[in-house]
């Protein structure tokens, strides 16, 4: 038995034996990008927008990130501003790039964390750990520009 595993093998493997599984994760995108459109835009999410709107303007990151709720403290850095202001250089400045791209990135995390299950259990159904990492509400509760939806990419990058 190998168990060397690497990533293109869990994808032949998936691709080899469940057709199905391909089927759930690409309707599943689908709706997590048709979700993005949808999620809630309040104070929160209007801070991180500004942040990366600034970017877009004036092409200089900001010295701070987003403030923390219902404080004036900020986050230190400016990764946030830059993981909105990017997208927003595809969409011309309008919101939903940047609701588009946290989508992309969590639909990636949500894959990794599945490509995770299936190289330390290889034995776990995989359908049904498809359906239930795919089809989670917090998977797409964490699709719009929100200050935790940029950690399941990250997260999932560091225990890939």
């Amino acid at each position: 038995m190998n168990t060397n595993k690497t990533p293109q093998t869990l994808l032949d493997q998936l691709n080899s034996k469940k057709w199905i599984i391909w089927g759930i994760i690409i309707l599943s995108l689908v709706f997590r990008l048709w979700f993005s459109f949808f999620t809630d835009f309040s104070r929160d999410e209007i801070k991180i927008y500004e942040k990366g709107f600034s970017f877009y303007k004036t092409g200089h990151l900001p010295i701070t990130g987003a403030e923390i709720a219902y404080s004036s403290t900020e986050l230190p850095g400016s990764l946030q501003a830059l993981l909105t202001g990017v997208p927003l250089f595809l969409s011309k400045g309008e919101p939903w790039g940047a609701s588009l791209f946290v989508a992309f990135l969590n639909f990636f995390a949500v894959f990794l964390i599945f490509a995770i299950y299936i190289m330390l259990f290889p034995k776990i159904n995989q359908t049904m750990l498809c359906l239930f990492i795919f089809w989670s509400p917090w998977s797409y509760l964490f699709t719009s520009i929100w200050n935790p939806s940029f950690l399941p990419f990250f997260s999932a990058l560091f225990f890939w």
